[in-house]
């Protein structure tokens, strides 16, 4: 799926994220919740693709623990935090 069309999935709510329960049908926080993504990363203004044609950190739902960005063409070496949702970003 290209980058502008995913986005427009995020912005329009029309993603949606199956997570594990527990027989009572409660959401199982036990699990560790890991998101792979093949698309541009928005970098900010002027400094990569636009917010069109990336993903926003801020778009990543809170509940994940890790989000891998496989589209990264430089070498990051360690994590990095979303400041508004709190996701470790690899």
């Amino acid at each position: 799926m290209k980058d502008e069309r995913l986005n427009l999935a995020f912005e329009n709510g029309t993603i949606q994220f199956e997570r594990p329960t527990d027989d009572q049908g409660q959401i199982d926080d036990s699990y560790f919740n890991i998101l792979v993504l093949h698309q541009n990363k928005f970098k900010g203004h002027m400094v990569g693709a636009s917010h069109r044609n990336s993903i926003l950190a801020s778009r990543v739902p809170s509940w994940f623990n890790l989000c891998i960005w496989g589209h990264e063409h430089e070498s990051i070496p360690g994590l990095e935090t979303c400041e508004e949702t709190g996701v470790d970003f690899l």
